[in-house]
């Protein structure tokens, strides 16, 4: 085992100085997916995942590496892989986004879409902040050897964690007052994938429709970074329904400023939402 992590470290690390940026992010993500395969799924997150790495675990969001590291191995076949991704114009973060299966005894157990934030280490090599994923059905999805990436341009600025925080949070004001769908149709990214429990994700004029039946979620930030360039942002933290008690969880979403529109949603996932 630690023959094959000192290799992917060899390897990756030559990788870093001979690619661009969002090459070598889809590079360390397929690695990752293929540790999981070769080492165990286990080993696999330890590795490829930062020391500030956050999930969500028994109903509330914690470090991630101490609770993997308490985690028994877990030996069904995971496969995923990135389907659309995007990185800032500085190369230091970015995010990834695709289909993932797992198999046991070589049968389907179970599918659906992740998303995951990316942070360019010290040493260079890149690293998963956060790492989510819904669930949902959709018989024989496989995993892409291309990957789309955003085409929207964006605009360096000096913004700060605080700044994108007071975006996130007047966005989460809006929804109470203008309501869901024209809240969101004036901070969605051209871009933009919505993730929704049991739903396959959601993108251009499917999301629109889907916002005009969604009730209004009370949204409360817990923390935000931006990128060096100031292009690209994240805010995560949890959410709750007025309508239904049951309904709550954690959200991540992802900021882009981009050159003529301003700070827009490109990417939001909810989890726990039962």
């Amino acid at each position: 085992m630690k023959r094959i992590l000192l290799a992917w470290f060899a390897v990756s690390g030559s990788l870093s100085m001979a690619q661009a940026p969002f090459d070598t992010m889809i590079s360390t993500e397929r690695s990752f997916a293929s540790q999981a395969l070769h080492v165990g799924n286990k080993q696999a997150f330890l590795t490829f995942m930062a020391d500030s790495a956050i999930m969500y675990n028994k109903g509330q969001l914690t470090y991630a590496k101490p609770v993997w590291q308490q985690r028994p191995e877990w030996t069904d076949k995971l496969h995923w892989g990135p389907a659309f991704a995007d990185i800032s114009q500085a190369g230091d973060m970015g995010f990834t986004t695709g289909p993932w299966y797992i198999e046991n005894d070589n049968k389907r157990a179970g599918e659906g879409s992740f998303l995951t934030i990316w942070k360019r280490q010290p040493d260079g090599h890149y690293k998963f902040l956060f790492d989510l994923g819904i669930d949902y059905t959709k018989a024989d999805q496989s995993i892409p050897n291309q990957v789309e990436r955003a085409v929207v341009a964006t605009q360096r600025t000096a913004a700060i964690p605080k700044t994108i925080l007071e975006a996130d949070q007047q966005f989460a004001g809006r929804l109470l007052t203008d309501g869901t769908a024209k809240a969101y149709a004036s901070h969605l990214s051209q871009d933009a994938y919505l993730f929704r429990p049991n739903r396959i994700p959601m993108r251009g004029p499917t999301i629109h429709t889907y916002l005009t039946t969604e009730s209004p979620l009370r949204y409360q930030a817990e923390r935000s970074e931006v990128a060096e360039s100031g292009d690209l942002a994240y805010v995560y933290g949890s959410f709750q329904s007025d309508n239904d008690v049951k309904q709550k969880g954690v959200y991540i979403r992802i900021w882009k400023n981009e050159t003529n529109n301003g700070w827009r949603i490109v990417a939001e996932l909810l989890y726990g939402a039962s």
